[in-house]
């Protein structure tokens, strides 16, 4: 079942902005990839899908939408529920400390971003060398952060991978503009299927609140200036360059609501 979840949630996240596609397959693998859009447990949706089943994905109407999925084949209950999903502007997803199942999905968060990234591949291999050993150095990071319920995840469903990750932890630089003092930012990451709908929004809001809970009077986070997306996001939520004009094209703090 997970290999089939992954599947699954792959072909949801490379759907993304690719127009009109036609998914053709067993009935579970097309529940699983259903439910994960349209929030609906996998169960509801099995007893509904014919053996073969295939639906038509086309993109969304409007940004805040899901896509606009209908059936070739299947029950009238299915369709039902299909076009009753679709028509929905929010889908339903959950923010969660990270367990140590969660680890792979959190390295191929990693992973994804890097590949986004200038000298992408590059930084992949290195990526793939870092987590390969069970005890290397980014697992033992992952799994201490994890402890301390310093990694947060949002999930639509227990049997699918996260589709957002965040990991935070005290400042350790000296050099940042708050001094090494600040709940720093880690690392964000939202598959491309998920964003903008508010998965980021609520990674963000709830780091706050647990980072305030702690005695964090300030937080820090650095940003990539290519990253037009994800700057504009952060100044949203009160994130400011920093004062350091050198640096400041990629780092920016905010206060912390107490």
């Amino acid at each position: 079942p997970g290999a089939v979840a992954r599947i699954a949630f792959a072909v949801a996240d490379g759907l993304a902005g690719k127009g009109t596609a036609v998914l053709v397959s067993h009935g579970k693998l097309l529940a699983l990839w259903l439910g994960e859009q349209l929030g609906v447990p996998p169960s509801r949706l099995w007893i509904h899908l014919e053996n073969v089943c295939a639906l038509v994905v086309r993109p969304p109407v409007a940004s805040d939408t899901g896509p606009i999925i209908s059936m070739l084949r299947g029950s009238p209950e299915l369709g039902a529920l299909v076009r009753a999903g679709a028509a929905q502007p929010q889908r339903l997803f959950a923010v969660e400390h990270a367990s140590l199942r969660d680890e792979d999905a959190a390295f191929a968060f990693e992973v994804e971003y890097f590949r986004g990234t200038a000298g992408g591949e590059e930084s992949v291999a290195e990526m793939r060398a870092a987590w390969s050993a069970p005890d290397s150095w980014p697992r033992r990071e992952f799994r201490a952060r994890c402890d301390e319920g310093r990694v947060l995840v949002v999930k639509t469903s227990d049997a699918l991978p996260p589709v957002g990750f965040l990991r935070w932890n005290r400042c350790g630089s000296e050099e940042c503009a708050c001094g090494g003092t600040a709940a720093c930012i880690g690392h964000v990451f939202v598959a491309s299927s998920w964003r903008r709908q508010g998965v980021a929004e609520l990674l963000l809001t709830t780091f706050c609140e647990e980072a305030a809970i702690a005695g964090f009077r300030q937080s820090c986070l650095a940003v990539e200036p290519w990253n037009v997306g994800a700057r504009a996001l952060y100044a949203k939520h009160g994130y400011r360059p920093s004062c350091d004009k050198a640096r400041s094209a990629a780092v920016c703090g905010a206060s912390l609501a107490s």
